[in-house]
């Protein structure tokens, strides 16, 4: 019987994150903030939580940000980080710590991949199946747009795109996409491209071990996602943080709500003049002018400094940046410390 290890996960974080441009030039992914703290943070937070004790994570861009936060933050004890000189793909990341997981079936998640997934039921459909690998999937009406996976009544995977599998289906397909979260072993390892330096673990790892016959399985995930890839689905999951109606299991109450949506880092927040429309975020050290109207959908950062008559609306201000006077700011990351 192979072995799985439970107390240990690999988190891929190494990309660059260029739909939250401009953010993310100076600011790697894993590091944007969330209510004032780090992605990464919460990330491992919710993964302690569920009992993972040790985590490896790759990182290129601006990697010497995210190994000084995982020291400062007192993680470098649990957590192995993999620095890719140049970026290895989705399957050459994980490959690249393949040693680290001692030969065992491990789990991997992207840093983006802001969900609550049943990781002991994916646990026990890996082990149950007997698949390579066991992929965590989701319903979603641009399942077909994100690249769709399709399953059988027995949870085998048994096409990815336009893939598919020898085995045929036992009852019904449906076609669901990938969250990000995965148990991943030898037997996909073993059909990436050597010569390949940067492979895709969908394409050139669960492609070709599909076609070859070698046992893919999912698990459908019922629980909250969202892969923070645009700046909506930010401010979405800012706010589902902040409303605390999803149970993240971790998060810090570090914010006091005001009426139906209106979140403040610090309770004695006064803004006169200023026209709230929920849900906003605001947090420590943020000066906003009378006159300004901030909402809905905005979340400021600290250090932030807002000029009289300044209308914001479905944006984020990062930390430090300067709204002029009379400025209107809608659907935008405004990014400039200045």
């Amino acid at each position: 019987m192979k072995k799985l290890t439970t107390d240990k996960m690999f988190i891929l974080a190494a990309g660059f994150g260029t739909r939250l441009l401009p953010l993310t030039r100076t600011i790697p992914k894993p590091l944007i903030p969330f209510c004032s703290d780090p992605l990464i943070k919460f990330i491992i937070s919710y993964y302690k939580s569920l009992g993972i004790k040790s985590f490896a994570i790759n990182a290129h861009h601006l990697s010497d940000k995210i190994v000084k936060f995982i020291q400062a933050d007192g993680e470098k004890e649990s957590v192995k980080i993999f620095i890719e000189d140049e970026i290895l793909g989705t399957g050459g990341g994980i490959r690249n710590a393949a040693a680290f997981f001692e030969g065992c079936d491990f789990l991997t998640a992207n840093v983006d991949c802001f969900a609550t997934p049943d990781i002991a039921a994916l646990y026990k459909k890996h082990t149950s199946s007997g698949a390579a690998a066991t992929m965590l999937l989701k319903k979603s009406a641009d399942a077909e747009k994100r690249g769709a996976i399709g399953i059988d009544s027995a949870g085998r995977v048994v096409s990815i795109l336009n893939s598919k599998s020898p085995t045929p289906p036992k009852g019904n397909v449906e076609k669901l996409m990938y969250t990000g979260v995965q148990i991943i072993g030898g037997g996909v390892f073993d059909l990436l491209p050597e010569s390949e330096t940067s492979p895709c673990i969908i394409r050139q790892g669960y492609i070709p071990a599909l076609e070859a016959g070698v046992p893919i399985y999912a698990l459908e995930h019922k629980g909250y996602f969202n892969d923070v890839g645009t700046l909506r689905e930010y401010l979405e999951a800012c706010f589902t943080l902040l409303s605390g109606d999803v149970d993240f299991k971790f998060a810090q109450k570090k914010y006091h709500r005001r009426g139906g949506g209106l979140f403040f880092a610090e309770p004695e927040t006064v803004c006169t003049g200023v026209e709230f429309t929920p849900p906003v975020c605001i947090a420590k050290d943020v000066t906003i002018a009378p006159g300004a109207k901030i909402g809905p959908d905005t979340v400021i950062e600290s250090g932030a400094k807002i000029g009289d008559g300044a209308i914001i609306k479905n944006s984020f201000i990062s930390h430090g940046s300067v709204v002029e006077a009379n400025e209107i700011i809608d659907k935008e990351i405004v990014h400039n410390n200045r």
